[in-house]
């Protein structure tokens, strides 16, 4: 009867290292897109700046934020530095706007940028398609 047990117990890891086996292989970084690029305004970086990625496929999105020099990675999660495959609508926020939605206005500070609101929200015309692999993807933004 002891016997037994340990069998079903050895069976039932077995059958569950083969389910997250199966589950990892799905998600493998092959079929994923690692985007990255520079964002700039009116031909400057644009540091500091919040990036959403809002799924148009009905999956995960991703974020980013821009360094000092603009350049972003887009990333699903904190542990995922990839997006899936798919089209996404890009909003890009600069850090006192993003500072301002959060009723923070006393934190902003000298070179905060403000973006046009056409670069974010549901009303951002910004598209990026991701393809599976790496890719380069740079955002030049004006204030016109």
């Amino acid at each position: 009867m002891e016997c037994s047990r340990v069998i079903g117990s050895r069976t039932a890891l077995l059958l569950l290292a083969s389910i997250a086996c199966v589950t990892l292989a799905g998600c493998s970084s092959g079929d994923n897109s690692h985007v990255s690029g520079v964002v700039t305004f009116d031909g400057n970086p644009a540091p500091n700046s919040v990036m959403t990625f809002v799924s148009l496929n009905q999956g995960p999105g991703g974020t980013a934020i821009t360094d000092e020099n603009g350049h972003y990675e887009a990333q699903m999660s904190l542990n995922n530095d990839w997006l899936a495959p798919g089209e996404y609508r890009v909003e890009i926020q600069g850090r006192a706007d993003h500072l301002k939605a959060d009723g923070l206005m006393s934190e902003i500070k000298p070179g905060d940028i403000s973006l046009p609101k056409k670069y974010y929200g549901e009303n951002s015309e910004l598209r990026l398609k991701a393809e599976p692999g790496n890719a380069t993807v740079n955002f030049d933004l004006t204030s016109n």
